[in-house]
């Protein structure tokens, strides 16, 4: 398979879990609820609570001192979340492919700006921002056999807390 189509395949996949986030939001039968399980590191606070971050429809410029959390549970340790950030689920790991989930309280730009700038700190090598949706984006990167793909979602009508989908895979 080339790097090419491994890599549509991996952004297929996290748009699929993004589908599969927003569905599992919402409780199809009235009196009942589903609800996302956030957790978050000890001292932290999880998802709901207020950003620190003033919210607006401009862009503010992400915090330097918000980069200590490595992503999934650390098993990506060269892509560094904001530390306001909720884990949604545990990570998942198939094969050569990680993901995870997070809910940041933070607009949708922030978090876009947030991304570009630590993968590069990181030494991911930038492929894309692309819009995927009136309110989301996908970012895509990759570094050495690695390819990562962001999707950043607004999270329903709250423009002030983003979705975000992290998934890479890995070529051996």
């Amino acid at each position: 398979m080339s790097q090419r189509s491994r890599h549509l395949a991996c952004l297929c996949c996290a748009l699929a879990l993004l589908l599969l986030s927003a569905a599992s939001c919402s409780s199809p039968n009235p009196g009942t609820s589903q609800q996302a399980t956030a957790t978050s590191k000890p001292g932290k606070p999880s998802g709901g609570q207020p950003s620190s971050t003033p919210a607006s429809s401009h862009t503010v410029s992400p915090s330097p001192t918000s980069t200590a959390i490595a992503a999934c549970d650390g098993q990506l340790s060269d892509i560094i979340i904001p530390t306001d950030a909720a884990a949604l689920g545990a990570p998942q790991k198939n094969g050569a492919t990680v993901s995870c989930m997070y809910r940041i309280p933070q607009d949708l730009k922030t978090v876009d700006a947030f991304f570009l700038m630590q993968m590069g700190k990181s030494g991911w090598t930038f492929l894309s921002d692309n819009p995927a949706g009136p309110n989301s984006m996908a970012q895509e990167y990759f570094k050495g056999q690695s390819f990562a793909t962001i999707i950043l979602t607004q999270h329903g009508m709250d423009t002030h807390t983003t979705d975000v989908t992290i998934v890479v895979e890995t070529s051996r």
